[in-house]
């Protein structure tokens, strides 16, 4: 095998979890309750390239539904972070503010990002189980320009 087909597989994962913390840190969306098809790009074109590329509509069915998880999942982390990032600007913006507390807040935040990791990472090896590795590139391939727009620009 060559160097590049191995690569592939990691580039598609490392897309997947860069875009998750980039929407962690763009999150403007945190005070929808639920998200809908549009809520982010992202998951909307995910979900049309599974249609196209999955023959069986019970596989594409499966699959819609981890989409659709995964973006309730997103949703909540990103509900979850905003008011501990806003508590965090109040900290450092309060002089009297124990490094203690602040360091306290932090891990939350941290603890918080590594749950949408972890979920990311559950998400994927879920999907790839039910994706043939030509169906894994040719949905991931279709996925590279969002991401890329949602990352870089």
């Amino acid at each position: 095998m060559s160097t590049s087909s191995n690569c592939h597989p990691c580039r598609s994962a490392l897309m997947l979890a860069l875009l998750v913390i980039g929407m962690l840190a763009v999150s403007g969306c945190a005070h929808h309750k639920k998200p809908s098809v549009a809520t982010y790009p992202w998951f909307s074109s995910l979900r049309e390239n599974v249609v196209t590329v999955v023959p069986e509509p019970t596989r594409a069915r499966q699959l819609l539904t981890l989409i659709d998880k995964l973006e309730l999942d997103i949703m909540g982390v990103i509900e979850t972070a905003e008011p501990l990032r806003k508590q965090l600007m109040a900290m450092n913006a309060d002089y009297d503010t124990m490094h203690e507390d602040f360091i306290a807040l932090r891990e939350k935040l941290n603890t918080n990002s590594m749950a949408a990791n972890n979920k990311v990472i559950a998400f994927r090896a879920e999907m790839k189980a039910l994706l043939t590795p030509d169906e894994w590139r040719q949905i991931m391939r279709g996925q590279e320009t969002l991401f890329e727009m949602a990352v870089y620009k």
